[in-house]
């Protein structure tokens, strides 16, 4: 049955990020296709950092969440939740109030903060998986894993092992969205039930005019940070002489050293902080775009956009990006962080503009058969069914009286 009246929750962080900008979409697709979508929306501006013990145990369960929640699902009555962030406000106590309203539950999962502290497996620089399977993060808290402190890694640590206890993943989510194969695969490991969970890619509602002139540079569009891989793009561009350049576009805590660079290397420009309709139009223009993100990236934007621009990835060989972009096709791969290895598949790219633009068509024609408004609102549907069957299958069990003749009662997890 199609969902008439949908409820979309999300918890805003203190920097808007990808996932604000996926909620938004989402809820105009929504719209778009005659859903009436009421929108629950929390901020974690303001959280009482004096008192960072209250903001914990709210984190885990949020009982002001809870109650405002309540009213509003007495109020409109919504067919279906669709979750995108619950930490920190929201938590995952407002499942249990969504389920005791009747509600199925939708939680679209856009990091790894189920099984990692710090939502995107790394630790150190490195890639990390060590915590996954595990309900308590030891080797997480130990090292610090999230904000630097073994202190507040325990704080977090102690919303999924409270959750996880609880059966809160298994039993109060019906239907669970991964961005990819790969994201779906890790979740998995996560402790993520793998009959509820499916595949759905992000999209974009806009789609970019037909690439123009290629000029020759190289576009890197992203919040700039170490684990984006901004220091080994910028090594790679400053010891190997590339003659194309590298135009930056992005802000953040790796700013100075961009800055640096920038500065010193004329085949480095920094562009600072650019809008959308600025980066679509950069895109339209680049050779190629660069993706050198050290961490799992679960499904970034930019790439979605450059594909519609026509425009080929160089991007690093692993996680949801060696997933997105198909080798030798819609761009190329290199060894994750190895400066030598980006600045090698680079100059390749500089030095052949008719292959680059045979991958700017593959990536265009990608886009247009996975990543388009209407295919998405097609999946979405589609696990909005599911969720709603898992629901009602779960509930008809939780409603049978229990068996006193040697059979035990039915339970979720015997189906």
């Amino acid at each position: 049955m199609r969902p008439a009246k949908i409820l979309v929750l999300h918890n805003r962080y203190q920097q808007a990020g990808g996932e604000d900008g996926v909620y938004a979409h989402e809820v105009q697709l929504l719209r778009r296709n005659g859903h009436q979508v009421i929108e629950y929306l929390e901020n974690n501006e303001g959280l009482d950092e004096t008192n960072a013990f209250r903001s914990g145990l709210a984190a885990i369960w949020s009982c002001d969440t809870t109650a405002r929640l309540r009213k509003v699902l007495h109020q409109e009555r919504p067919d279906i939740a669709h979750f995108h962030n619950t930490f920190a406000r929201i938590s995952p106590a407002a499942y249990y109030a969504c389920r005791q309203a009747g509600v199925p539950v939708v939680q679209t999962l856009h990091n790894f903060r189920i099984g990692c502290l710090n939502a995107f497996c790394m630790t150190e620089g490195n890639l990390c998986e060590r915590c996954l399977p595990h309900l308590i993060p030891v080797a997480g808290i130990v090292k610090g894993c999230y904000r630097g402190s073994s202190v507040t890694s325990a704080g977090m640590a102690a919303i999924t092992i409270t959750h996880k206890i609880l059966g809160t993943y298994r039993k109060q989510v019906d239907a669970y969205i991964a961005l990819t194969e790969f994201a779906r695969r890790v979740h998995l490991r996560a402790g993520v039930p793998a009959d509820k969970t499916f595949v759905k890619p992000n999209f974009i509602d806009h789609r970019a005019e037909p690439p123009s002139d290629r000029q020759r540079y190289a576009l890197f569009a992203s919040r700039l940070c170490p684990e984006k891989g901004v220091l080994t793009m910028l090594q790679a561009w400053k010891q190997n002489g590339l003659d194309i350049t590298l135009k930056i576009a992005g802000d953040g805590p790796s700013a100075p050293e961009v800055a640096e660079a920038a500065a010193q290397y004329p085949n480095i420009e920094w562009l600072g902080s650019r809008s959308q309709d600025q980066v679509m139009e950069l895109m339209r223009h680049a050779r190629f775009l660069v993706m050198p993100s050290l961490g799992y990236e679960n499904f970034p934007l930019c790439l979605v956009e450059a594909f519609s621009a026509g425009l080929p990835c160089l991007a690093s060989g692993h996680g949801a990006m060696q997933e997105i972009v198909d080798d030798g096709l819609t761009g190329l791969h290199f060894q994750t962080g190895d400066a030598a290895d980006l600045a090698a598949k680079a100059r390749w790219m500089a030095a052949h503009p008719a292959e680059c633009q045979q991958m700017g068509l593959a990536a265009r024609e990608r886009f247009s058969e996975r990543y388009t408004p209407e295919r998405n609102y097609q999946i979405l549907t589609k696990i909005y069914d599911s969720a709603m069957s898992n629901f009602r299958i779960s509930r008809s069990c939780e409603r049978r009286p229990a068996l006193t003749d040697g059979f035990k009662a039915c339970s979720y997890e015997d189906l």
